[in-house]
């Protein structure tokens, strides 16, 4: 996963999201990632990422109810996850 450095041991197709569908037909397709390890040490400083962290499902879930996660395409994911069963 490039953004990452992350290698994944299972990608599981979770459906499609639009994050803007009502301006531009922007499809993408959702995957879970699951199993991650880190591949590598990335600098990624040319694309201003500092750091990343990982979440628990709790974690993401916790942050959504208290209205600090606001990205409209890691809910659809959650959403998908969790109607496929995938996560509880």
């Amino acid at each position: 996963m490039e953004e990452t450095g992350c290698t994944a041991d299972e990608l599981i197709e979770c459906g499609e999201a639009s994050a803007n569908s009502t301006f531009m037909s922007t499809p993408m397709n959702l995957f879970l990632a699951c199993s991650l390890a880190s591949a590598s040490e990335r600098d990624e400083d040319h694309e201003g990422i500092r750091e990343f962290k990982f979440w628990s499902l709790a974690e993401v879930r916790d942050l959504h109810a208290s209205g600090e996660l606001i990205c409209a395409v890691t809910m659809a994911l959650l959403f998908h996850a969790t109607q496929r069963g995938l996560v509880s």
